[in-house]
Order: structure tokens, then C-alpha cells, then sequence
């Protein structure tokens, strides 16, 4: 369902990856694999379990390398089929090999267009720096392939049915917090930037319990598991985020030199940020804030002195190189503080 560049749909792809994911007792939702039976096989269970620490994902800014290499890339690109997912896998290994996105280019060229509006080129490098932390990528890319290919033709065909149908009604529900409001339009006019995709994504995943996962450029995966007002809330925020995390921005020097030094900084101040300016578009749309995300980070005083200085100074880039240089001497201050083990 699409309305005002804003579409909000299940997919299989991602659905399917954090399905195996959890029913091994990895991957974004303890939960789910407890309550949902799957019949994999030990030689599966270890493989993926094997998996486990760099599939690792902490909000906002941290995610291990398999995170990256197993879900958050590859899940980016459209596959409806086993074919596809395989096909896809191969060109993640690709892109790792090379530290670029160009291999996707020939057969996902509109996907690789946005990514590029996504990341500029000097950063992809950088972005896919985490990746060669993995032992042997090709080979752990390629089993993780074919357990889920193995896992959806033995099983997942049969239950993502009826997943798909629960999650596309999900989709009507949660578009219709929006009717009143064009959340595009109102970050535009709030920051002054111009969104840089076709469309807003957010892919409804069930085996996740977090609201807010990126695939990269315009799409984000979002759990159905809370209540609706708090998946409005966080697609809202999350259109703020992909205005910032965009090419035109990131080839500032100023803007990579923050990226390249602290990017777990970066990411946390754009995260602030979004949390402040997202208050009108809230209140059009009838919600309220449920999410405090600044508490969780430990960024209250930042988001705090953020507010006050965006009341005297509307200028999107000052607030942001002002906001990430508080964030980052929080995070020095922390680490400092930290008993040495």
C-alpha cells in the first residue's frame, strides 16, 4: 500500500532471514523463536548459531558484520524467490570482494541508483569495511544461502501465506495514521532538505521486535509487534533519518569527516535530532511520543541543549556538526569512565 511516497508492505526476504534467524535462537527476537516451530535441521542450528555474535545488533548505530553481510544488504534488493535470494547472495559477495556496490548495478540498476543517492562512493568502501571481518565471507554467505533456500521450500512457503495476508492488513491500519499528514512534505519543510528517494519503505518484518532496522537508502524494516501508534511513530522518524543519511549530505567534508571518526556519533546525533524535530509532524498526525529514544541512548542533556539552541538557530547543519560534537565527548567521557577489565 503506497500513499504520498510513503508505501508499507510485508517481504519475503527479510521475513524468511530473521524467520531462520530466530528459530536458531539468533537474530532480532528471542520470542518468536520460541513460539514458532521450525523444523531445522542440528547441522543448521549450528551453522547459524556459529553465526551468532556477528549478527549482533544494537540500536541505534551498531551492527555486527554478518548483520551487514547476511540481512541488511542483501535484504535491500527485491527477491521473491529462492533464485533470486541465492542470486542476490552471490553479488553481496561481490560488492564485499570489491568494497562497492557496482557489482548489484546490472541487475538491480534502480536499487543501486538510490543506494548511490544513499552513499557516495568514497563511503561505500567504509560502510562495507565492517564485512571483512568475517572469516572466509564467500563461504559463510553461501551456506547461510542455503539454509534459508532449503528452509523456505521445506516449510516458510506454507506459513509465509498466511503471514503475508496478517501483515498486508497491518499495512491498511497503520497507513491510515497518515491519512491527515504528508510526512514527506512536513520533514522537507522542517529541515529544508529535499528527500532524496522515489518513496519512503517501511517493510513489515514479524520475527523482529525492533521498530526502525535499516536496509539502506529508503527502506527500513519495522516490527508488527507493537501497538500501532508506536509503528507510526517510528516510521515517522525514521523518514527524518533517511533525509539525513543521504549522498548530498555525506560528501561534506565536515559531514564525512563525522561519519569517518565516530559514525556510532553520527548516527546517534541524527537519531537526537530527529527525536526534537519530529514533534509537529506527530502532533498532525494525532500521536503522541512513545518512544524516547534519547533516554535510552543516555542523550537527555543533548537533546535538551539541541532544543534550545534549534529555537534560536534553524540551520539543520549547525544544529547537527553542534549536536554530534556533544554526543561524541558524551561517548569519550563513557568510555573513559569505563573500569578497565
Amino acid at each position: 500500500m503506497e500513499r504520498n511516497h510513503i508505501r508499507i508492505s510485508p517481504e519475503l526476504f527479510p521475513n524468511l532471514v530473521l524467520h531462520v534467524m530466530a528459530c536458531a535462537g539468533v537474530g532480532l527476537d528471542e520470542e518468536y523463536g520460541k513460539n514458532v516451530r521450525e523444523p531445522l535441521t542440528a547441522e543448521e542450528v549450528f551453522q547459524i548459531r556459529e553465526m551468532a555474535k556477528g549478527f549482533q545488533v544494537e540500536a541505534p548505530a551498531l551492527a555486527g558484520p554478518l548483520f551487514r553481510a547476511l540481512f541488511q544488504i542483501p535484504c535491500y534488493f527485491p527477491a521473491e524467490n529462492t533464485a533470486d535470494m541465492a542470486a542476490v547472495y552471490d553479488l553481496t559477495v561481490q560488492a564485499i570482494t570489491e568494497d562497492s556496490f557496482a557489482p548489484f548495478a546490472l541487475y538491480y540498476p534502480e536499487e543501486t541508483r538510490l543506494i548511490y543517492r544513499y552513499m557516495p562512493p568514497q563511503l561505500q568502501s567504509f560502510f562495507l569495511s565492517e564485512t571483512k571481518k568475517i572469516e572466509n565471507p564467500a563461504h559463510v554467505i553461501n551456506s547461510f544461502s542455503t539454509i534459508i533456500q532449503d528452509v523456505y521450500e521445506r516449510s516458510y512457503i506454507h506459513s509465509w501465506i498466511e503471514a503475508h495476508d496478517s501483515m498486508e492488513k497491518m499495512s491498511s491500519k497503520v497507513m491510515r495514521l497518515f491519512k491527515e499528514v504528508d510526512l514527506i512534505k512536513e520533514w522537507e519543510g522542517i529541515t529544508g532538505l529535499k528527500f532524496p528517494y522515489p518513496r519512503f519503505h517501511a517493510i513489515l518484518c514479524k520475527p523482529t521486535k525492533f521498530c526502525g532496522t535499516s536496509l539502506l537508502a529508503e527502506r527500513d524494516v519495522f516490527s508488527t509487534k507493537p501497538p500501532l501508534e508506536i509503528i507510526g511513530e517510528s516510521i515517522i522518524h525514521e523518514v527524518g533519518t533517511h533525509l539525513f543519511l543521504q549522498a548530498e549530505l555525506l560528501v561534506d567534508e565536515r559531514v564525512e569527516d563525522m561519519v569517518v571518526k565516530d559514525y556510532e556519533s553520527f548516527v546517534k546525533s541524527v537519531e537526537v535530532m530527529c527525536q526534537s524535530l519530529r514533534e509537529p509532524i506527530l502532533e498532525k498526525a494525532g500521536l503522541s511520543q512513545k518512544v524516547d529514544l534519547a533516554a535510552k541512548m543516555e542523550l537527555v542533556n543533548e537533546l535538551q541543549s539541541f532544543k534550545t539552541a534549534w529555537e534560536k538557530d534553524k540551520d539543520v547543519l549547525r544544529g547537527l556538526f553542534s549536536l554530534y560534537t556533544r554526543v561524541h565527548d558524551s561517548s569519550l567521557s563513557q568510555r573513559t569512565a569505563e573500569p578497565e577489565s
